[in-house]
């Protein structure tokens, strides 16, 4: 009864230890003894583009000698991680390489250690070493040797399939960043498009309302090209003519920009010689355009015509100033006659009323009541 009790505790703590730790088939469960789990044993990790013909418990070799096992395989980065436990007597160099074998023609796979063919060994290989995946690969596998033996022997159609499989590896080697780039961008695409799935759909039915619309118009849009075609027509007769046309549009343009270039001292010259003339004519202000309320009623201004002339009789007053200054200042100024007229009387005195006197006769006081004439 105590035996039979000792088993059945056994048995439960069995169970328990196998449904905590995860039950991954038979291959998954340590066996005692064996390659790789003795003494001194150490652990190394191998990065394997494909692991898919392995599996945990698979024998590694070294010169066709078993030295240890796969102890876990997990996936990291789009590639698989295998971690294998080696002998404490394994001597490799730390730059060895890893290849996926097969055991027979039909037997199980295995991982093959060999030192670099190439290279120069440097170190040792220790524990937490790590074969990255530049010096990982695999033998041929017994589908590719079939594919091989088909095309010799009858030219089958398997080789291709292999040839496309090792294009794919040729194309996808040493690239695995530039794929997992892509592989992002096209998920990124992939949810901006899922997120703008309503917009999209909007603009779908956004063309096909304009579908139905122009096909609705289709008889119109027919008369409008079957109209339009006689003037695309008429234009490519006369590309010709336009071509000339253009050309001789370009040579003018030409021709005006070295005129203006060659002429561009000249007309600066004249408009700054323009400069005093605008200059006067600023500087007059007013005057000139009050002067032209006289141009053509002189000697009423046409402001004030409408007062002038009431019925049979007008009315006017008028102040006229002949005085030599006068005349001379406003009417003779800058001509030789206004230098003449201002010659010797005008250093008479302006009390003598002569030409020197350049008062305003509206506002000169009377000298005599004997000069002094007026009426109405």
């Amino acid at each position: 009864m105590k035996r039979r009790m000792n088993y059945l505790i056994s048995l439960v703590i069995a169970v328990i230890t196998v449904s905590s730790c995860g039950w991954q088939g038979i291959e998954s469960v340590r066996m005692p003894g064996g390659a790789g789990r003795g003494d001194g044993a150490f652990s190394v990790v191998i990065e394997m583009p494909d692991a898919t013909t392995i599996s945990v418990n698979s024998p590694v070799l070294v010169n066709d000698i078993e030295v240890g096992r796969i102890t876990a395989i997990s996936l990291q980065d789009w590639h698989a991680r295998v971690r294998i436990s080696l002998d404490g007597d394994v001597d490799l160099p730390k730059n060895a390489t890893a290849t996926i074998g097969q055991t027979s023609l039909l037997g199980s796979q295995h991982i093959s250690l060999s030192p670099p063919d190439k290279a120069a060994d440097t170190g040792r290989l220790a524990d937490g070493d790590v074969i990255p995946l530049e010096r990982a690969s695999e033998y041929p596998t017994t589908e590719q040797t079939l594919s091989a033996l088909s095309l010799i022997v009858n030219g089958g159609g398997l080789a291709q399939v292999g040839d496309i499989v090792h294009g794919a590896n040729d194309i996808l080697g040493g690239r695995t960043d530039k794929l997992r780039t892509l592989l992002k961008q096209l998920t990124s695409l992939t949810a901006t498009i899922d997120r703008r799935r309503t917009a999209i759909t909007t603009a779908l039915s956004g063309l096909d309302r304009i579908a139905g619309t122009m096909a609705a118009e289709n008889q119109t849009l027919d008369t409008a090209i079957n109209r339009i075609t006689p003037a695309v027509k008429e234009l490519s007769e006369r590309r010709g003519t336009l071509d000339d046309a253009l050309t001789a549009l370009d040579e003018f343009g030409t021709a005006a920009n070295n005129l203006i270039t060659r002429s561009a001292d000249d007309l600066e010259a004249n408009v700054a010689s323009l400069h005093p003339t605008l200059k006067a004519l600023a500087d007059t202000g007013k005057s000139l355009t009050n002067s032209l309320d006289f141009m053509f009623t002189l000697p009423f201004p046409i402001s004030r015509l409408d007062r002038v002339v009431r019925g049979d009789f007008a009315n006017l007053y008028a102040l006229l100033d002949f005085s030599v200054p006068r005349v001379r200042s406003d009417l003779l100024r800058g001509t030789p006659l206004g230098r003449t007229m201002a010659g010797p009387t005008g250093a008479l005195g302006r009390n003598a009323g002569t030409a020197a006197d350049r008062s305003d006769p509206r506002t000169r006081p009377i000298q005599s009541t004997k000069k002094a004439r007026g009426g109405r």
